[in-house]
Parts: C-alpha cells; structure tokens; sequence
C-alpha cells in the first residue's frame, strides 16, 4: 500500500499555537531588556559622577576649591545644540564621561558650589536624564562627602 502525502504545509491550528508561544516569550523578554538598559543607563551615571567627584577632589587638592567661582553652576550638556554656558570641561579636563553600550551620554552633569562658601568648601554634583529609556528615573547626586541621593538607585 502506498501513501502519498497530498499537503504539504502547516495547519492552522500549528500556526496558532506558535504564535501564541512567540506571543508569550516577547512578554517576558521585552520588559527584562528594557531593565537592563535602565540599568546600564543608571550605572552610567553612577560611574560619571563617581569620576565627577573624583575630579572636583583632585581640582580642590590643586586649588583649594572646587570650582572657579562660588554659586555657580557649572554643566557638561552631551550634545549640546549649541555653545555651553559655564561648561565646566575648560577647568575640569579630567572629567570625561563615558556613555553606556550603545547609547550616546543620557544625562547632563551640573556642579554647583553654594555661595557664600562654607569651611570647609562643599559641592554637589548632580546627573540628570536628558535622554535614552531612564528620561522619568530621576537625578543622582554625590557630594563632597560621599554622600549618594537617592540612595536606593546607587548600587
């Protein structure tokens, strides 16, 4: 007896089911990928301003101060569409921001200092979302004596 196979194919009812399991399987895997890359943007930020501070002790071992002139903030904007204003990478060269894998720099770092300046000097220095998938996670901030804000996104 011989059999021939007349379909060749998939039923319908097969490519419902697979489907349904792709279905499935984006919805776990789209929501962990966008974690990961806020956290990968956050860790961003934390290196930066890790390094920030780092700089800004280094500037006030050289100087005595933390920056040029008190009560002023100073920014480094990524991508500025223009001229920054009171950019602090003139005075501040060891600061040089890395961005996270495969985005461009998602936050724009300002130091400020207050004015009149306290003794000992004090600064804080803040990274602020401008853009990638962190824009609505809130800024980080570090002072002079370490101290991190808001503490449960600091690893």
């Amino acid at each position: 007896m011989k059999i021939t196979a007349k379909n060749k194919g998939f039923t319908l009812i097969e490519m419902i089911v697979t489907v349904a399991i792709l279905g499935i399987l984006a919805a776990i895997a789209i929501p962990a990928y966008n974690g990961y890359k806020v956290g990968a943007a956050r860790q961003e930020a934390v290196t930066n301003l890790q390094g920030l501070s780092l700089c800004l002790q280094q500037y006030y071992a050289e100087n005595n101060q933390y920056t040029p002139a008190a009560g002023q903030a100073y920014n480094w904007i990524p991508n500025p569409p223009g001229p920054a204003t009171n950019d602090f990478s003139g005075w501040l060269a060891c600061f040089n921001p890395q961005a996270a894998a495969g985005s461009q720099n998602n936050y724009k770092y300002t130091v400020t200092t207050p004015n009149p300046t306290p003794n000992p000097p004090t600064f804080t220095a803040t990274a602020t979302p401008v853009s990638g998938p962190i824009i609505n996670d809130g800024a980080l901030t570090i002072d002079q004596a370490g101290d991190k804000t808001p503490p449960n996104k600091w690893p």
